[in-house]
């Protein structure tokens, strides 16, 4: 970086200057190698920041010294102020001081970096009402996108448990003008912040040409049907009040999924294939029918057709589960068990036309857990900083 030749001597030699004395009104340095040079150079700061030279430096200015200087005062600067990765600030400004960097490594760095990104924020709240009192406040303006702070309401249900909702108005206004009526939801619990303590994290995508768009976030203290009625009138009246989508996919959480039919009653309702196939899979285990499947390949290929039952179209499917279990019983399986189970559950609690994914062009939200998935490794921990998740998750 270049310096300002006419501020050269004043700025260039601060820069040499260590504090003299503390806990006064003025601060005095004197020059940092005043052993090294017999400088007596000192400085005067007064509390309004003005700065008087007292008596001047003996010796030249060492460009190095100057640049590693200002490449850590840089580092130091946006980490308080930039909400962007470290380890991306880290690399801009390495390619403003490419030889400060080869001696001030990123890995030197990150203990200074981190320890100044934190001093810039508050201490973490505890309850999730003190965090909502902050963003009133307006103490956390920096969460924001082009200009729009994204904290938007904090919503109370019948339990009394909170849930935070985020969102950029902006980008759901572009997003919509081109959204094929298409609204994905998931919620996720891996990711949510240590503290404040939040229960899950649940996200509604909107489909572009086949990109999923995160337009809503909510920090949801509990996963009650009562907490997703609050949130999602909140989110139905307040962010996106002209939005009907004609087809909501989400997995087969009745709470979320009932929730999001009664805000969005012209919708129809889609589960998740891939979901589905874990639940039957995973309750087959439990019913221990594991051994039978893996030892007896009708059994094995009962357990598929069970599996691709959503591929029908839903008036079909009881047609479909009838077929399996003659196929069954022609061939001395006993899963009845597990038969059981999916009358109960898939059939009668789920009903048919959910289950089904018959010509779906999108028939799982992978891509939602993909995008969990993406931010947990990003982060590196199962349950990061409250000011890293902020900064790093949301839009």
């Amino acid at each position: 970086m270049d310096l300002e030749c006419n501020k050269t001597v004043y700025r260039v030699l601060e820069i040499y200057l260590t504090p003299l004395i503390k806990n006064i009104p003025y601060r005095y340095y004197k020059c940092k190698f005043a052993k090294k040079f017999f400088c007596n150079a000192t400085l005067k700061e007064l509390p309004n920041g003005q700065k008087i030279t007292n008596r001047t430096h003996n010796h030249d200015v060492d460009l190095n010294v100057v640049r590693m200087a200002q490449f850590k005062k840089r580092l130091e600067m946006r980490s308080a102020t930039d909400l962007i990765p470290l380890t991306q600030i880290y690399d801009e400004e390495a390619r403003n001081f490419p030889e400060s960097a080869s001696n001030y490594t990123k890995h030197s760095a990150e203990s200074f970096m981190r320890r100044a990104r934190t001093l810039s924020l508050p201490m973490i709240p505890e309850t999730i009402s003190d965090l909502a009192n902050l963003f009133i406040a307006g103490n956390l303006n920096r969460y924001s996108v082009d200009g729009e702070v994204v904290y938007k309401g904090c919503v109370q249900d019948t339990n009394g448990k909170f849930s935070i909702v985020f969102a950029s108005q902006s980008l759901i206004t572009n997003a919509l003008t081109m959204c094929k009526r298409e609204l994905h939801a998931d919620a996720t619990f891996r990711i949510v912040p240590s503290k404040p303590k939040f229960y899950q994290l649940l996200t509604l995508h909107g489909i572009i040409e086949n990109h999923s768009i995160p337009l809503v976030y909510a920090l949801m203290e509990s996963k009650k049907k009562c907490s997703y009625q609050a949130v999602l009138s909140y989110i139905k009246t307040q962010l996106l009040p002209n939005f009907n989508p004609r087809k909501i996919l989400t997995d087969f959480e009745t709470g979320l999924s009932k929730t999001l039919q009664d805000y969005f009653p012209s919708a129809r309702r889609v589960g998740c294939w891939f979901h589905h196939n874990q639940a039957v899979w995973k309750k087959m285990k439990s019913l221990g029918y594991l051994n039978l499947v893996n030892e007896n390949q009708h059994a094995l290929n009962t357990l598929r057709r069970i599996m691709v039952l959503p591929l029908l179209p839903g008036d079909k499917i009881n047609q479909g589960l009838r077929s399996v279990k003659r196929y069954a019983r022609r061939n001395d399986i006993n899963m009845n068990l597990l038969f059981d189970y999916y009358e109960r559950f898939w059939i009668a609690k789920v009903e048919c036309d959910v289950l089904s994914v018959h010509n779906q062009p999108r028939r799982t939200n992978n891509h939602l857990e993909s995008f969990h998935n993406k931010l947990r490794y990003s982060f590196g921990v199962a349950h990061p900083n409250l000011w890293i998740f902020l900064s790093q998750y949301l839009f």
